[in-house]
């Protein structure tokens, strides 16, 4: 099943003009029949509305991964390293709200920013390094520094 184009407009339901859409009396054939073609219509109908709520939801959860860097379905064994940096995190919250820097009810939501001097370009998800500095990141095992020599 192919998704629609988000322009295409949700149009109400057509009914085909017929010789017998005015009668009063119908045969249990065309009845049937207009039944039918009615019920195809909303299906249709309903399968553009669900593909246009999963885009709607596809770009939210693009948005969300993006700006936490976590899936909010996943709530699988977390390792120690990851449970110290969260208790580490909210020690430093609670002292800042201790110093003034916040009531504590309202919850602090930071873009992340690469921890290179000087760089303001927003991190990675699941890291706190930018593209151009995820190399300086000792954990990170996905990039490799570039060793091809250029002859000149």
């Amino acid at each position: 099943m192919g998704e629609p184009s988000s322009s295409k407009l949700l149009s109400p339901l057509r009914i085909p003009d017929s010789p017998l859409s005015t009668s009063d009396v119908l045969s249990r054939e065309e009845l049937l029949r207009r039944r039918s073609e009615r019920l195809r219509q909303v299906t249709k109908l309903y399968k553009a509305f669900y593909w246009a709520l999963m885009e709607e939801l596809r770009a939210k959860y693009k948005d969300y991964y993006w700006r936490y860097g976590k899936s909010p379905y996943y709530n699988g064994e977390e390792e120690e390293e990851e449970e110290e940096e969260e208790e580490e995190q909210e020690q430093q919250q609670q002292e800042r709200n201790r110093s003034g820097g916040g009531n504590g009810n309202e919850e602090d939501v930071e873009e992340m920013r690469c921890e290179v001097t000087g760089c303001k370009a927003k991190a990675m998800a699941l890291t706190r390094y930018c593209h151009a500095h995820i190399l300086s990141d000792s954990k990170q095992n996905l990039y490799k520094g570039c060793t091809y020599c250029i002859k000149r």
